[in-house]
């Protein structure tokens, strides 16, 4: 057994199906992922017509992030958790370096009905990008999102709110690293994040007297108005804390669900964990071991749920709510010629659409004293909220942590790892994540302002 990228276990051996659903502490395939591209492609065209009942929005990244034309292209269907007033669009974002990354855009109404707006109105857009966890996808914030939104249009402070959740790279319906890109160091996320807020548009602001841009460094300058949130889910909370401390003019606030920052490396590991990412990779080929197939949807969503209860701490548990979205989203169908009729297609069954090298051992792993100094570089509000029956961080880690972060909110609150999913505990993580919001007013408080002497508020949640 060897760590994953945040400390975790990815088994060598052969239970490769129960590790593809590994709880999460997280597309399409490629066409030359596998042999069989042409029936990969056959069967992704019949999935997507059979559930086309939306459209896409397409984002191109540019140099000015600007948003392009609609696309008629849709993903696989899946349940969709929005009873509220709010508005959410798939889409699609083409970066710098050929990757293109799928995901989902939630907004209040006012956004999608500019009349509503006075013409004399400058209240700004809180702008929050949502990061999931190791092999999860988007659909971790399908019931967070929402309601978050709606809180937030319904408050005073901020009544234009947008939140984007994307399929980070080799996960969901977004496409997987090249062959000779890394698929298992966490830092590399940190440019991936520039990347979305630079697709999005989200790095410069209309009004070109508040933004302005130094043409040799090809830095933007960030203020209220342009700033950005963030919100991670395990190793999407690692990611948001690392962007944070790297980028802090950035940033207007952060919220880590069940994470403590990046993981960090042993020193006494070093060897070995490379060792074992040269083995694999040695003897799984370049694009890793092919997932395996499941007979159904249904089967698939149950392993999935399995899978968090062999997690670490062995009190983890994922409803099947949350497993449904999450596994509906990273599946796609294997067709194959019917018995009967050579011209109909029948479902063979059902695989992953995540890249397998995830699984792999990272290359590199920062130190403590590497994440300590990223994480003093952090100057934003911080809200870190674990749960009871989540991940079992080693104690000097959250120690560490929370006191380098000085967070304005720490609590442990009823729940497993995916807290902010499962509908039974997520209620409570969505109004502590507004509260958190609504402290010191609109889209978050000035660069710098933590460091002027916050009291974190540490307790645990009702029981």
């Amino acid at each position: 057994m060897k760590r994953n990228i945040l400390g975790g276990w990815v088994p060598n051996n052969s239970l490769v199906v129960i590790a593809l659903v590994l709880l999460s502490s997280s597309v399409g395939f490629c066409d030359g992922l596998m042999s069989g591209r042409r029936l990969l492609r056959t069967s992704d065209l019949l999935w997507r017509r059979r559930f086309h009942n939306h459209q896409l929005w397409k984002v191109h990244a540019s140099a000015s992030g600007s948003i392009a034309k609609m696309s008629s292209k849709s993903p696989p269907q899946q349940p969709q958790s929005n009873p509220l007033d709010v508005s959410m669009t798939e889409i699609e974002l083409s970066l710098t370096d050929g990757m293109v990354l799928r995901g989902q855009r939630w907004s209040s109404p006012q956004q999608h009905s500019q009349t509503q707006y006075p013409a004399n109105d400058n209240q700004q857009t809180t702008k929050i990008l949502a990061l999931h966890g190791w092999l999860d996808n988007c659909r971790s914030f399908h019931y967070l999102a929402p309601r978050l939104i709606q809180k937030l249009h319904e408050s005073p402070e901020m009544p234009r709110a947008e939140l984007v959740a994307v399929d980070l790279p080799g996960h969901g319906l977004s496409s997987h690293r090249p062959i000779d890109g890394p698929t298992t160091v966490l830092s590399e996320g940190a440019y991936y994040i520039a990347e979305i807020i630079d697709a999005l548009g989200w790095d410069a602001q209309s009004n070109a007297d508040t933004t302005k841009t130094d043409s040799s460094s090809n830095d933007t300058t960030f203020n209220d108005d342009n700033q950005v949130a963030l919100i991670g889910h395990s190793m999407g909370g690692g990611m948001a804390v690392t962007y944070a401390g790297i980028f802090p003019e950035q940033i207007s606030r952060v919220v880590s669900l069940d994470m403590f920052g990046p993981e960090p490396g042993t020193s006494g590991q070093t060897a070995s964990d490379i060792r074992s990412h040269v083995l694999q990779r040695r003897s799984l080929g370049p694009y890793g071991r092919p997932h395996a197939l499941y007979k159904s949807l249904d089967r698939a969503i149950e392993r999935r749920q399995k899978a968090a209860t062999m997690a670490p701490g062995g009190r983890q548990y994922l409803s099947k709510e949350a497993a449904t979205e999450l596994v509906t989203r990273s599946m796609k169908p294997l067709y194959e010629t019917s018995s009967d009729d050579e011209n109909k297609a029948i479902i063979k069954g059902y695989r992953f659409t995540h890249d397998p090298r995830l699984l792999w051992p990272s290359l590199q792993y920062l130190t403590a004293e590497q994440i300590q100094s990223i994480l003093e570089g952090v100057e934003c509000p911080v809200c870190i909220l674990a749960a009871q029956d989540g991940y079992p961080f080693a104690q000097d880690r959250i120690d560490r942590t929370v006191e380098a972060l000085e967070p304005e909110i720490y609590e442990i609150l009823p729940g497993s790892h995916h807290l902010h999913a499962d509908p039974d505990t997520a209620d409570a993580v969505v109004d502590r994540v507004y509260d958190f919001f609504c402290r010191g007013g609109r889209g978050g408080s000035s660069h710098g302002r933590r460091k002027q002497g916050h009291e974190a508020v540490a307790r645990y949640g009702m029981q």
